[in-house]
């Protein structure tokens, strides 16, 4: 973890910087200026740090792809059109390798992109930039960004179009999903952004809810839609991809997950009376994500934890919405919760970042920012 804590500390120390200089509506819970040079440097430094990685979790199959690409070939020598071949990831990917790229700007390309998304997408829909930025790293949004390339591309994408959604622009929503998807086939989920404007805890979070339950006890039925589905865009899953062996999700991770859809439910009438749609949509998500990661207990958690990671940056929106707006007649019980949810979340991170699979350390390598500049000079 002492790879990423300078990062982190440099990260936190410019979201302050960015709220001092910011202007608060404390009234309307949102900002009426936000300072915008201390985040993009910030943004600039989280994602040069993640495009300057060698190794971590599976960076080393995409250096290998890269570094397998034929260009000697024609372009489309070996290519397929089928859905489960993320074709628009493999022309992107395979273009800097015909330009003669070296394999680390290309991990670097990808790495402005999906973190400066990321970061930009909290920029500017947070209602609490420092509590969001804490987040992004806290519940791993930020160091997922750092493994899976093709979900992380897909998911800037949507986040692209969720902003568009938001601004009513439903066709390039719809546009910036497809794109995505090209790049990885579970992005699709973004499809039911449209059906969760509505405030949470009305019918529809019940009739989820309701889902979910029955699919955990009807798994094995579940599984078979599931891989009848996916089979369906040409993905060759089968039932046992899905169901566990002793592989599900961990429990504290789901429990971490579950944090804001339960904070959603203490507030649950005063979220009815809200609409504000970017506030409804995150929960809402939340909401899903952590159905997603109940159904991963049963499951296989490599599927169904990547699923729910799709949602994970709306936590960062949400939960300081939440504890902000819904407990700022309590003082003493923002506080409370406040800490309590600023303790809890450091300790997962800690734990998620110094403790599983032996820490960010040993899964993490990277070059200089000298070695990579003389690659582009």
């Amino acid at each position: 973890m002492t790879e990423l804590l300078p990062v982190f500390i440099a990260c936190m120390a410019g979201a302050v910087l960015t709220d001092a200089f910011s202007l608060y509506d404390h009234e309307e819970h949102r900002y009426v200026y936000k300072e915008k040079v201390f985040f993009i440097v910030i943004a600039l430094v989280a994602a040069v740090f993640c495009g300057l990685r060698r190794g971590y979790n599976d960076t080393f199959s995409y250096r290998h792809m890269y570094e397998l690409v034929d260009v000697s070939q024609p372009f489309f020598s070996d290519f397929s059109w089928k859905l489960s071949e993320s074709f628009g990831f493999k022309i992107a990917y395979k273009a800097m390798a015909y330009l003669g790229w070296d394999v680390q700007i290309f991990l670097m390309l990808f790495a402005l992109f999906d973190v400066g998304t990321v970061f930009w997408f909290v920029f500017r829909h947070s209602r609490s930039l420092t509590l969001s930025v804490f987040l992004l790293f806290a519940t791993g949004v930020y160091t997922f960004c750092f493994a899976a390339i093709m979900q992380c591309t897909a998911t800037a994408f949507c986040l692209i179009g969720v902003d568009l959604y938001l601004r009513r622009k439903p066709f390039w929503y719809l546009a910036l999903v497809l794109i995505g998807f090209t790049f990885h086939t579970f992005c699709l989920v973004y499809l039911i952004v449209p059906f969760l404007v509505s405030p949470p805890w009305e019918k529809k979070t019940y009739a989820i809810l309701f889902t979910t339950v029955a699919a955990a006890i009807l798994f094995t039925s579940f599984i078979r839609i599931v891989v009848g589905i996916t089979s369906a865009t040409g993905e060759a899953y089968t039932e046992g991809d899905f169901i566990s062996s002793g592989s599900g999700v961990n429990i504290f991770r789901f429990l971490v997950t579950v944090v804001t859809a339960a904070l959603s439910f203490i507030v649950r009438d005063e979220l009815r009376h809200s609409d504000d749609k970017l506030i409804n949509i995150s929960v809402n998500l939340c909401i899903v994500q952590a159905c997603i990661m109940f159904l991963g207990l049963f499951g296989t958690a490599n599927y169904f934890a990547r699923l729910a990671n799709y949602f994970l940056i709306f936590q960062c929106l949400a939960l300081p919405f939440l504890v902000d707006h819904y407990f700022e007649s309590k003082r003493g019980e923002l506080l409370s919760i406040k800490n309590a949810m600023i303790v809890g979340y450091a300790g997962y991170f800690y734990y998620a970042e110094a403790v599983t699979n032996g820490g960010f350390d040993i899964m993490f390598s990277r070059v200089s920012l000298s070695s990579f500049l003389s690659l582009i000079t």
